[in-house]
């Protein structure tokens, strides 16, 4: 396809806009390079939403690399959408914008792996899109539809979820302009706080919350959205770059050792080779020293596709040290020069000066529970010591559990109204309606008890209910947990309490007598930041994996082999 036939088809939508009612515009293509605003693309896209017409775009499939959003998707005026699986979980394909940048990030997520529906005989065995490793994600078709449905995964597939989503809310509020359905869309589009803003955008996609937005413009969704751009309360500091360099053999790997440091928020690795258009498909992985893979890229560069590069970026990282391992896609003969840059970054608060003085392993907690916005603090300090109230518990689990915003006209509970900033995050998880279910019962029928203290038990059982693994505790209920107090726990409840336990939510407390969980006791901020971490460590640990049985890509999940040295 032609960029002149591209515009052939932009021009066809403005010129019989009001004969049919044309409202938005599906884009599933994308390309490489840099946003222009003067591309004859940017500015069709533009003249359509000066005319009324919401341009959706894809991101594109370059990912996990940084800066390899499709400049289309970038524009400001259009809503560009990456790719999460059904878990809520961002597609390891979906390609990532620019850290820290206003500009450079997708609008929001939405489902775009194992994506069956409708297609005409001809794209049978397509199963897909370019640069997606397993297009299919895992899906299949009963060989009774397989004339007429395929499987398919990309983010071609996510943009047509949000351009149908656009298409219900103008059909529930015809007045709505393109710029008012991106916000809204923004919005209330659930938290992926596992990931930042410039791979996830706003969240995953919420076609109730969407709606039920733009019909009633006075429901308080996105709140957190403030908090996570314009008044944070944390600045970044970038460390000076370093630049590698490597050669990997032709029946080997190239090994570099890399230093993450103790409190680093974020750290980006990329490496590129040539000359271009290369032959070679190098890829790259990323493991803790103990041979966990932390991350890995795998894109397809094949010679003049998207380009010789891969690209890894690891949030909140546990490990200090990690091992980058380069090694070719398929067999090569000869030996392949790569260049690299790594670079972390650390977030500072000014504002909380006791942060400083924590242990480094504290530290870290609390940065990741502020910057994934699961707590806040408490005027001039993060207050380790303090008591989590249940208001503050409600907004932990919202945020760090990726739970769906559930905004009811009017308040449900007499001690959080509408004004109250646990108000949104109270709603989504103690409403009786609330759509992942009541997660925190309230105290009395219409009383929250948002200022009492939050009970661990309590604590304990809406963690894993927001992390999906209701049944998986429901499962276990019963189990001999070898506490001193576990005949204080309802038997139903002790699935719960060992799933927290296993995944560090919560710990146990140690006494003379022996273990206790102590269900009805209270929980400090600092045990709370660790069980923040714990719940947006679930997320990411499995964030942008492919479904189970597909291929990795690279070189698995086993440790480096041959080292070969890089300076």
């Amino acid at each position: 396809v032609y960029i002149v036939n591209v515009l052939e088809g932009f021009d066809y939508l403005l010129s019989n806009a009001l004969r049919y009612g044309i409202r938005i515009a599906n884009c599933s293509f994308a390309t490489t390079g840099p946003f222009d605003p003067d591309d004859p693309v940017n500015i069709a896209t533009r003249a359509l939403y000066d005319n009324g017409i919401s341009v959706v775009f894809a991101a594109g499939n370059y990912g996990p690399a940084p800066d390899t959003l499709s400049p289309y998707a970038v524009a400001p005026w259009v809503i560009g959408v990456a790719s999460g699986d059904k878990t809520g979980r961002l597609s390891r394909f979906s390609s990532r914008g620019i850290f820290d940048e206003g500009l450079y990030h997708p609008t929001l997520t939405a489902p775009g792996e194992a994506i069956v529906s409708t297609s005409s005989i001809s794209l049978q065995g397509v199963f897909g899109v370019s640069g997606v490793d397993n297009p299919t994600g895992g899906a299949t078709v009963p060989p009774a539809y397989a004339a007429t449905y395929s499987a398919a995964s990309g983010t071609s597939f996510a943009a047509p979820h949000v351009a149908g989503v656009a298409a219900l809310m103008l059909q529930a509020n015809p007045t709505l302009s393109p710029g008012q359905i991106k916000r809204i869309l923004q919005q209330t589009a659930t938290p992926m706080m596992s990931r930042d803003r410039s791979e996830a955008g706003a969240g995953y996609l919420d076609a109730w919350a969407a709606l039920a937005l733009a019909l009633d413009a006075s429901r308080g969704f996105g709140s957190f959205i403030p908090d996570l751009l314009d008044q944070r309360a944390w600045r970044y500091l970038f460390d000076p770059a370093v630049t590698l360099t490597g050669t990997v053999p032709a029946a080997a790997q190239a090994i570099l050792p890399i230093e993450l440091g103790s409190s680093s928020l974020v750290a980006q690795l990329g490496i590129a080779w040539g000359p271009f258009p290369s032959p070679a498909d190098l890829d790259l992985q990323l493991y803790d020293w103990g041979g966990a893979q932390m991350d890995q890229s795998a894109s397809f560069n094949a010679a003049g596709l998207f380009g010789s590069n891969e690209g890894v970026t690891v949030y909140r990282p546990v490990a200090t040290r990690a091992t980058a391992v380069v090694s070719f896609r398929t067999p090569s003969p000869v030996d392949q020069v790569f260049t690299g840059r790594f670079e972390t970054v650390q977030a500072v608060f000014d504002a909380y000066p006791d942060i400083a003085q924590m242990t480094p392993a504290d530290r870290r907690s609390a940065t990741v529970a502020l910057t994934s916005l699961a707590i806040t603090g408490r005027n001039n300090c993060f207050c380790s010591d303090g008591k989590l109230s249940r208001g503050e518990a409600a907004r932990l689990v919202a945020m760090a559990g990726q739970v769906p915003q559930t905004i009811p006209a009017s308040a449900t509970f007499t001690d959080v109204p509408l004004s109250d900033a646990s108000f949104p995050f109270v709603e989504s998880l103690a409403n009786p309606q609330a759509r992942r279910g009541q997660l925190i019962a309230p105290k009395k029928a219409a009383l929250f008890g948002a200022s009492n203290d939050i009970e661990r038990l309590d604590l304990a059982m809406a963690a894993i209910k927001a992390l999906g693994l209701r049944g998986a505790a429901d499962a276990r209920a019963g189990e001999t947990l070898g506490l001193v107090d576990e005949a204080s726990l309802p038997a139903a409840s002790k699935g719960y309490v060992a799933l927290t336990l296993q995944l560090g939510i919560l710990r146990v407390k140690n006494t003379p007598a022996g273990p206790v969980f102590d269900p009805g006791g209270s929980v400090t901020r600092l045990e709370a930041a660790r069980a923040a971490t714990a719940m947006v460590g679930y997320f990411s640990g499995a964030s942008a994996n492919r479904p189970p049985g597909s291929p990795s890509g690279g070189r698995g999940t086993g440790k480096p082999r041959q080292e070969q040295s890089v300076q």
